[in-house]
């Protein structure tokens, strides 16, 4: 395999495993506050809720504002104001998101990005658009939960697969959809030093 090739599949790999992390860090995060929140709505009883058929719809809206005022720490804020362009598992990763110049990307077109872009379209991996899509279909679509968890999960599923396949076969920049429509790009910035921090 040429070096080229070689460091595209590195590159690829350390992508997906950085997401993947990133995905476990907010996920976990975001369960543990939800029992936190929970238990202080109703009288401490701090328990971990496989799903919200028997939360309360105002208590599902708080519990949703939590799940994504932390998804925007993490993927927006830690980003833009601690580490320009990373998470914590990109920073590790040495992966950066620039825009199509290579600057570093601003807070708007971050927040467009990350709310439209990965939770709206591609949300099958966020931890919010699940929590989201699990609300709606209880408390508002609650007759037949099965076809109508098909329904709002398939465009997002098919979005996700093309984005994903067209990030492989974009052999230039491996743009991801929400990438190319915000112009912007996750680089390697590996150094070869082999310092992460």
């Amino acid at each position: 395999m040429n070096t080229k090739a070689s460091s595209r599949v590195g590159y690829f790999i350390r992508r997906i495993l950085a997401f993947g992390l990133d995905y476990l860090i907010v996920n976990r995060v975001c369960i543990m506050a939800t029992a936190l929140v929970y238990g202080m709505m109703n009288h401490g009883e701090v328990i971990i809720l496989s799903d919200l058929s028997s939360v309360p719809l105002p208590q599902c809206a708080v519990i949703l504002a939590v799940i994504f005022i932390i998804t925007l720490l993490y993927f927006v804020y830690i980003p833009y104001h601690v580490w320009k362009g990373q998470t914590l598992v990109q920073h590790v990763f040495q992966l950066k998101m620039v825009n199509e110049d290579h600057e570093d990307v601003d807070l708007k077109t971050q927040l467009k990005r990350f709310i439209i872009g990965c939770l709206l379209l591609e949300g099958t991996f966020y931890y919010f658009t699940s929590v989201l899509k699990n609300v709606v279909i209880l408390k508002f679509l609650y007759s037949n939960p099965e076809t109508m968890d098909w329904i709002l999960s398939g465009p997002i599923l098919l979005l996700s697969a093309y984005s994903l396949i067209s990030s492989v076969l974009d052999k230039k920049q491996s743009r991801t959809l929400h990438d190319r429509i915000f112009h912007t790009e996750v680089i390697d910035i590996y150094d070869g030093t082999g310092h992460a921090l």
